[in-house]
This record gives C-alpha cells, structure tokens and sequence, in this order.
C-alpha cells in the first residue's frame, strides 16, 4: 500500500521495540503489526521511501512463533510517501491455508493498510 505520513491512504489487503519517540511536527510514527500463519519463517516485509531506499526491514526467518502478533515502529517524515510492502517466500500469502495470519500498517494509530490474502507478495 502506498501511504503519505500526513494524508494516509488505505489499502486493501514479537516486538521490536526501536524506542520511537511520540510524533513531532515534522515526524509520524509508523507501526507495523503482524499476526504470523504456520509458517512464520516465510513472512518479510519492507518500508520504502518515495525514492526507493528501504527505511525498515523485517527479513525472512526474522519472525519464530506461528500464531504470535509481532510489532514493529518507526519514524518517519510527514512530507515523504512511503510504500509498504509484505512477501512471503513460498508464495502462499499469510492465510488461510496454513493459518490465519494478517498484517496491520498504522500512522500515528490510524490504520492506512491492512490484509492476508495474496500470494508472493502485496504493497
């Protein structure tokens, strides 16, 4: 999903605690909360900035427990769009055939993408 910090757009479809600092003027708090399937080892995602750089990155085998919520912040600006996205490497997606996994992105707690159902991947 594709997201500006200040004007989130929505999309359709363990903790690491980075010790983000509540939003200021000129940042936003990204969170990013996933519920892992059967096969956690699969899932990966990654935040781009408009220009392509990777701001954060959670890389496959990152994630241990099946059936466990995983959080994950960080800042960013609010004059920048950033792009979401999730993988998973066996190309099943993070439900339902083997789990109900499902993914939340938030700014500043409000929810601009969220979902479960795809196959490799979804931004």
């Amino acid at each position: 999903c594709r997201m500006s910090s200040d004007k989130p757009d929505s999309c359709d479809g363990g903790n690491d605690d980075d010790n983000v600092e509540p939003p200021n003027g000129n940042k936003a708090v990204v969170d990013v909360n996933v519920l892992t399937d059967e096969y956690p080892e699969e899932t990966s995602w990654k935040l781009f900035d408009s220009t392509g750089n990777i701001v954060k990155e959670i890389a496959e085998f990152t994630y241990e427990n099946a059936g466990t919520w995983y959080s994950s912040s960080t800042e960013v600006f609010r004059s920048q769009e950033y792009t979401f996205e999730i993988s998973d490497f066996y190309g099943d997606g993070i439900c339902c055939g083997n789990g109900e996994g499902e993914y939340e992105v938030r700014v500043d707690d409000l929810v601009v993408g969220s979902g479960n159902v795809f196959d490799e991947s979804e931004s």
